[in-house]
């Protein structure tokens, strides 16, 4: 699913070689490591706590030689994200990427797990860091009820100010899922 994704950003985005990307929910971070080890991507990754035992423990494997910060160190007054390849961050701890410092940022099948509220701050995130031309890839399930409310991709604070490059139901999960899902590109 991964690979499939990146083939859908690359194509869309040329100059991916060498761009800061923040993932905001890696869970295993599958996603992370192919844009570390094919992209030389600088990493920014913000998910819970609990999540961060898992996609640390897989990304020091597989990404042997890659600097990772983990949020103890991010929360030192002193913290310098320029030493690092990856910085995991809490999503306290986003005011630690800079603004208009993102070429590309990905949700992938989280979203669909949290409240609007939630949501809507990560949009303006991604309104904060992305760099001007920046993208946003995303991809979730069509609807999904998550304490007894549901939650819609449709519904998604999208932008009025921005060019879709990509919007249609997901095709891989179409052929896997019996939930559909959309992708969505926006520049």
């Amino acid at each position: 699913k991964s690979y499939f994704y990146l083939q859908l950003i690359e194509d869309k985005m040329r100059d991916l070689k060498n761009s800061a990307v923040c993932e905001i929910g890696p869970g295993t971070g599958n996603m992370a490591s192919l844009f570390y080890h094919h992209f030389n991507n600088k990493l920014f990754l913000v998910d819970l706590p609990r999540t961060f035992l898992f996609s640390f423990a897989f990304l020091a494997q597989t990404c042997p030689t890659a600097k990772i910060a983990l949020p103890n160190e991010v929360a030192d007054k002193n913290f310098n994200p320029e030493g690092y390849d990856i910085i995991m961050l809490i999503p306290q701890q986003t005011s630690h990427i800079k603004n208009q410092s993102i070429d590309l940022t990905v949700n992938v099948h989280s979203m669909q797990e949290m409240n609007d509220e939630t949501i809507h701050s990560y949009f303006d995130l991604i309104d904060r860091i992305s760099k001007l031309g920046g993208i946003f890839f995303c991809a979730n399930s069509m609807e999904k009820i998550m304490d007894g409310k549901p939650m819609r991709f449709l519904d998604y604070p999208w932008r009025s100010n921005t060019r879709t490059l990509i919007f249609e139901p997901d095709p891989l999960m179409r052929l896997v899922n019996l939930s559909p899902s959309y992708i969505r590109m926006e520049q």
